[in-house]
């Protein structure tokens, strides 16, 4: 078999269903489709098993309890038949013709390892907020790594599985940015990377409740650069990955104040900035002001829909404007 598609699933029921008719309503039909649920509480087991008793090319694997993301996935790697992986995450989606177009690139260039594509950046309902066209005009380097800018969407990963077992599966002490690190593997393991320009992925912007989350990645980013950069032991890396699982082990903080209200204002900025069009920022700020705000908010937003009315390379253009003194 050529192609084994990928994809963990943790309490993703509100997503599930979407990311698997994505792969199995592909022009290219010739796969198995392994999927792990990871311990889930809602009903992302209940859905995978619908699928499974429709579609042969699904193998369906339910861990007894969480283990996380990396362990997940080499638990499917390794019971894989194919020779090319395709990640697939649950929260996401991708385009018809994605394995079509990644399966005939990697024929084309056998000397690629690791396949990525452009995306489109959706939000909650799967609406398009902007195309993602930057990956593709990207450095596929450490250093874009250590930056903490992706090499590209993670599901829309499509790599050789027997480099996969080469560099050492993914590291399951990474809770966030399994990819990053392992990516900073392969590459340090002379692995090829390509991106495609075509936008064959569908990746869903989702709102950040818990700040956890964001300070959890950055230190694993840290890290990495621990790691590959200053080159520290082995005993200073495991005291920092034990610190930050400690960390994420504590008591969950509470949710950010109006964290729905910013994660909608947060949408409008970034579809005007791309110039997605006046409409679909206005939307978004009308989304804004449903949700719970403080009094100042509204000011924000009766701000932000006057510039949305100026074209954003006029702003841009003043914003890099400097008078000279």
């Amino acid at each position: 078999m050529l192609v084994t598609v990928l994809m963990s699933v943790y309490n993703s029921g509100l997503y599930v269903e979407k990311a698997i008719h994505s792969i199995l309503a592909q022009t290219y039909t010739d796969f198995e489709f392994i999927i792990i649920d990871d311990g889930s509480t809602d009903n992302s087991k209940q859905i995978c098993r619908g699928f499974m008793s429709i579609d042969p090319r699904i193998l369906f694997i339910e861990n007894e309890k969480n283990l996380g993301l990396a362990a997940s996935l080499n638990k499917g790697i390794l019971q894989a038949k194919g020779k090319y992986i395709a990640r697939q995450d649950a929260d996401d989606f991708s385009a018809p013709d994605r394995l079509e177009k990644q399966v005939f690139f990697a024929l084309e260039n056998e000397h690629i390892d690791l396949i990525g594509s452009n995306c489109y950046v959706v939000d909650l309902y799967g609406e398009i907020v902007w195309k993602d066209d930057t990956f593709s005009k990207r450095d596929s380097s450490e250093n874009e790594i250590f930056e903490q800018k992706a090499l590209f969407p993670h599901g829309s990963a499509f790599l050789k599985k027997s480099k996969l077992i080469e560099a050492g599966l993914y590291d399951s002490r990474f809770y966030y940015v399994q990819d990053g690190e392992f990516w900073k593997r392969l590459i340090a393991n002379g692995a090829q990377v390509a991106v495609l320009d075509d936008p064959l992925y569908y990746y869903r912007a989702t709102p950040v409740a818990c700040p956890k989350r964001g300070q959890a990645k950055r230190l694993y980013n840290n890290v990495l650069k621990l790691t590959y950069v200053e080159r520290k032991s082995a005993e200073v890396i495991d005291r920092e990955l034990d610190s930050i699982r400690n960390y994420l082990a504590e008591e969950v903080s509470k949710p950010q104040a109006y964290y729905m209200a910013n994660y909608w204002k947060s949408l409008g900025n970034t579809a005007y900035i791309n110039n997605r069009g006046t409409r679909i920022c206005f939307n978004y700020i009308k989304k804004a002001i449903k949700e719970t705000n403080p009094l100042t908010n509204y000011i924000r937003y009766m701000f932000l829909l006057m510039v949305y009315m100026i074209p954003p390379e006029r702003v841009q253009y003043l914003l890099k404007f400097k008078p000279k003194t």
